[in-house]
């Protein structure tokens, strides 16, 4: 059912992903309060509650989902991070309680979003907050790719990455080039969302590799002798 069903992907194994941010645009600082955050939506922002969001998430049906985030500029205030790191964690309580009440499906994968901005304070706040809740199946690592250098992303994501445990999927989003996404494997990331290939190929770039195809057989294809 759901979005799977409605684009015929049934019999295809595609893992689908949802979140409330569009990986082309950046909307980290959109307005929030307690009980909402803004989206951007076609129809333009749209104030939307995390009871709302779990009713979209019921309906998609996707493999997983990102709990409602609140996402502020990386370089925001200590106050205003602080705040989105207590709302995150409150709106993840709601989504599982959703899914609880089979409100969302109950294969559809929950993903608690770390958030923090460039504070180290508060992304270990935010993943501690996320760590603590059993029933969340993965991570999601989020607000980085805004012009922050890599020694302080590499860092942060560092920072994210210790309190959470490895057997679970841990998601980054906002990265960009191939030495970014290896950077992430090599530590330990699991599912990365990148949007390279997107922004070089709107960019009349083809991104070519050089392989060798000897490196890739397997031995007892390899003619013998050479």
């Amino acid at each position: 059912g759901g979005l799977r069903r409605f684009c015929r992907l049934h019999d295809r194994s595609d893992f689908l992903l949802l979140s409330a941010r569009d990986s082309l645009t950046t909307q980290a600082g959109m307005p929030a309060s307690e009980g909402w955050t803004t989206l951007q939506t076609p129809a333009g922002q749209k104030q939307v509650t995390a009871a709302e969001y779990s009713e979209l998430v019921g309906a998609v049906q996707p493999d997983a989902a990102l709990c409602l985030t609140d996402e502020v500029f990386a370089d925001s205030n200590d106050k205003k991070i602080k705040k989105s790191v207590e709302r995150t964690a409150l709106w993840m309580d709601e989504c599982l309680e959703a899914r609880a009440n089979a409100r969302i499906p109950a294969h559809t994968l929950l993903f608690g979003p770390i958030v923090g901005g460039l504070s180290e304070r508060e992304r270990t706040n935010s993943a501690l907050e996320a760590a603590k809740r059993p029933l969340l199946d993965g991570y999601a690592i989020v607000g980085l790719g805004g012009g922050e250098s890599n020694e302080l992303r590499n860092s942060i994501l560092k920072q994210c990455l210790a309190p959470l445990t490895a057997d679970k999927p841990r998601f980054v989003s906002g990265l960009g080039s191939p030495e970014e996404v290896l950077w992430c494997v090599a530590n330990g990331l699991d599912l990365i969302e990148s949007t390279y290939p997107f922004v070089a190929a709107s960019q009349g770039n083809a991104l070519t590799f050089t392989v060798s195809y000897e490196d890739l057989m397997a031995p007892s294809e390899k003619s013998v002798g050479g």
